[in-house]
């Protein structure tokens, strides 16, 4: 079960300089994760934890033979982000979804995405993304490999992670911002009920403000 992201973004034929190259690999590498940098300078690996205030994890699965289609979040979650700016390929995520978290502001859809025969948070309290390589497509553009795991079965899971924006703000420093998109069957992770009022493609979008470096004002 590996998602099918969008078309790859044209690369330009011209020419980029390595040091910002180098930077916005950095960036991109960064993905989701509103971070706190506190790995010293003189190592290359760089160390940041999720802050779930500045990211969402969305998702949408389409109902009623297409005709509609149902919205929500998870709204708890952590994890964090290991990066080697000289050796990009060894860098690392690990994230983790508390199941029960799942608001569609619906109560009906809650009660069945919390049921046994959905996430089934009784069995399964977390949803679990661990990356396993990274692959440069171009400054902007990265695709992660990796696992998912649902319900105690583990799928291989590709996400597309892609830079929007970027910015240095007065008083704060780098802003980036991300957006992060993959499909997965749900049939892969044994939810197989409500077929076909209830797709089997589930749509993932994650939205991320990253500060990249801490706000001057809470420096030491």
């Amino acid at each position: 079960m590996v998602a099918s992201g969008p078309a790859l973004e044209h690369i330009s034929s011209r020419p980029h300089h390595p040091a910002r190259v180098k930077h916005r690999w950095l960036l991109i590498l960064a993905l989701v994760f509103p971070a706190s940098l506190f790995a010293s300078p003189a190592r290359s690996a760089i160390l940041y934890q999720i802050d779930p205030s500045y990211v969402s994890i969305r998702f949408v699965v389409g109902n009623m033979f297409g005709m509609f289609s149902t919205t929500g979040y998870f709204k708890q979650f952590s994890g964090s982000i290991l990066l080697d700016i000289e050796t990009p390929q060894n860098s690392h995520v690990d994230v983790t979804v508390a199941s029960t978290s799942i608001d569609t502001a619906w109560d009906t859809a809650n009660k069945m995405l919390l049921s046994s025969a959905y996430l089934d948070p009784a069995q399964y309290p977390s949803v679990h993304f661990v990356s396993d390589q990274v692959v440069q497509l171009s400054p902007n553009h990265v695709i992660l490999h990796g696992y998912l795991t649902m319900r105690g079965i583990t799928r291989p899971q590709d996400l597309d992670a892609r830079l929007e924006g970027y910015q240095d703000q007065p008083g704060v420093g780098p802003v980036a911002d991300f957006v992060v998109t993959g499909q997965f069957n749900r049939r892969d992770f044994g939810m197989t009920s409500d077929y076909p009022l209830v797709s089997w493609k589930v749509s993932l979008k994650i939205n991320a403000h990253i500060f990249l470096m801490p706000k001057s004002s809470n420096a030491p």
